[in-house]
């Protein structure tokens, strides 16, 4: 059993507990690693997710900057990060291989932590319309495509500049912007397109919902 309490909403650290201490420092567990089957690859996994969500508020949000930084080099980039495509395209097909790569609990806990931390919708907002909020969680694809087409936008240029420098070993390099500069415009923007997407949707389903009821 795994109890685990999200203090970061409120200010304050996070807690996680388990029933079980023989699968963190006993035979059983060093006769599992050995064996290196897909139970181990489970519970090892465990211990990563584990790591990772207890770090303090902005530390674990690095491996996503990283990740979609490190994208534009690997095959996703390659082959989806064509110029002309939608933010919503280009979300799509970076969420996939995050997904593929990390799992999509880790990609949406990624994506809320820096709603949370950038205070892009305050907690009473959440706490207040928690029955109109809860099927953002159930069903965050639209949100998540959005935020993260975003950031492959905003990280375009400097993996541009970084792969004209490996083209030829003379070029220097400027600064690259901190990942709080390249992403400080990238999620507002998303917030402000899925808003804008909501009230399209709403304005839609009134006006079907006063046809049926006439």
């Amino acid at each position: 059993m795994i109890s685990v309490y999200d203090g970061h909403q409120a200010g304050v650290g996070r807690v996680a507990t388990d029933s079980t201490w023989h699968h963190w420092m006993d035979v059983n567990i060093n006769v599992i690693s050995a064996a290196n089957t897909i139970d181990w690859q489970k519970i090892s996994r465990y211990y990563i997710n584990l790591a990772v969500w207890l770090n303090p508020p902005g530390i674990s949000t690095n491996c996503l900057w990283l990740s979609v930084a490190a994208s534009h080099f690997q095959d996703v980039g390659m082959q989806e990060y064509v110029k002309q495509a939608a933010v919503t395209e280009l979300g799509a097909a970076l969420r996939q291989h995050l997904i593929v790569k990390y799992g999509p609990c880790w990609v949406t806990e990624r994506i809320w932590e820096i709603i949370w931390q950038r205070k892009l919708w305050p907690w009473e907002t959440l706490r207040d319309f928690e029955p109109q909020t809860d099927w953002l969680r159930a069903a965050p694809e639209p949100i998540e495509e959005l935020v993260l087409g975003h950031l492959v936008k905003a990280t375009r240029e400097a993996a541009l500049t970084l792969q004209a420098a490996a083209d030829d070993a003379g070029t220097r390099v400027k600064a690259l912007p901190a990942p709080e500069e390249l992403f400080a415009e990238a999620i507002p923007a998303a917030m402000r397109e899925f808003g804008e997407a909501l009230a399209d949707d709403f304005a839609r389903g009134s006006k079907l919902t006063r046809e049926l009821r006439r």
